[in-house]
Formats: structure tokens, sequence, C-alpha cells
């Protein structure tokens, strides 16, 4: 019994980790957008991600950066490339982050952007099902432990 026990808390647990894993996100780079979409596909310039998350900006055509308004929650800043390039970064704060290209944008200094290449990520805190589920599963394991 104690075996069967120990065998679901820790299967509960390895679902748990696997709810409660960081993502990538991905956006494209080219002509004058980010996008979640590849070119040839609808524009999609913003996006919602969690806590943790990663946001790989992939350059498919032209010379572009990404960087975050100033101000902003966060500091980054990719430099001005043409592809082949990427760049990662993990949003570790929760809030409303735009960000834009210095060469097709330009950051007016109160966390706007004049430009057709900017877009904004809205980072949220972890979804409360993965921290929910990981309780239950401690709870279940020192349950059996001590029974």
């Amino acid at each position: 019994m104690r075996f069967r026990a120990a065998v679901f808390g820790v299967l509960a647990l390895l679902v748990c980790a696997a709810f409660a894993s960081a993502s990538t996100v991905e956006f494209h780079v080219f002509n004058n957008y980010f996008s979640l979409n590849p070119p040839g596909q609808p524009i999609v310039s913003d996006a919602t991600i969690n806590m943790g998350d990663t946001v790989e900006w992939v350059w498919d055509q032209g010379f572009h950066s990404v960087a975050p308004v100033k101000g902003s929650i966060v500091d980054f800043d990719s430099g001005d490339h043409a592809p082949p390039y990427t760049f990662d970064y993990t949003f570790t704060q929760v809030g409303k982050i735009t960000f834009f290209c210095d060469v097709h944008a330009v950051d007016n200094g109160d966390g706007t952007v004049t430009g057709s290449m900017q877009g904004t990520i809205t980072v949220v805190p972890e979804p409360a099902s993965a921290g929910g589920l990981a309780a239950i599963g401690m709870a279940l394991l020192r349950r059996r432990r001590i029974a």
C-alpha cells in the first residue's frame, strides 16, 4: 500500500512539473513587423506569456533590433542584426512590456512608440493550477510518509 501511495505521489509531482514548466514563445522579425506568425500569415504583434517564459525573436528578413521602451520593468537590447539571427529573453517580472525596433520605430520616452515596428508582451503570474497541483502532490507525499 505504501509503495502504491509513493508511486502516486511521484506521478503527481511529475504532472505538476509538466504543467509548471516554462515555455518559449517565438516572435518572427521581418519587413517592418514583429509577429507571432511567420511571414505570409496574419500579423500578431502582442503576446501574453507566463512569468518564467522565454521569448525568442527570430530574424526572418531585413535589418532589425528589439528592445523595450525606456522605463520598462525589463532591460534588454538585441542590437541591430540581419538574418540569420535569434535573440532570447526570459521574463521574470509580471507586467506589460512594449518593445520596438530602433531601425523602424522611435521610443517616445513615455512608454509609447512611434512607427510600425513594435509589439507588446503581457507577463502574467504562472497559472494557479500548476501551483495547486504541486501543493496537492506534496501534501499526499507527506501524508503517506507520516502514516
